[in-house]
């Protein structure tokens, strides 16, 4: 079973999410912040990673870069209030997409399946984020 990552500091918005992807058949993992969802990359390593960029003790490109370095294999996807912040910050080129709040869940879910479907591949996979 393909596991997931969700990290984001609103309590309402992780049950949400976690409700949803579980309905599609995924085990979801849930952090209140970026260094429990760092912590919780380091103790479960999950195929992917969902964060939000406005976390306390560590936000979510801090996060991500951190998840690459522990391991480039899982991939990241920002899900965030702050598209615009993806395409400005250095450190979102350790994510494999950039999925506004705001826009239908669906688009989080087309980007979770296209995230996970390219996992393996030599091809640099990225969604609504700035070429590398």
């Amino acid at each position: 079973m393909t596991t997931i990552l969700f990290a984001d500091d609103s309590a309402s918005i992780r049950e949400f999410v976690k409700q949803e992807l579980e309905d599609e058949g995924y085990r979801v993992l849930l952090a209140r912040d970026g260094k429990e969802a760092v912590d919780t990359v380091g103790s479960e390593r999950p195929d992917l990673a969902i964060l939000d960029i406005w976390m306390p003790q560590l936000n979510g490109l801090e996060a991500a870069e951190r998840i690459a370095t522990m391991d480039p294999g899982i991939r990241v996807i920002l899900y965030t209030n702050n598209a615009e912040l993806c395409m400005r910050d250095a450190r979102s080129n350790f994510a494999a997409a950039c999925i506004e709040k705001g826009s239908d869940f669906a688009e989080l879910e087309r980007a979770i399946r296209s995230v996970l479907a390219s996992r393996g591949s030599k091809t640099l996979f990225r969604i609504g984020l700035p070429p590398i």
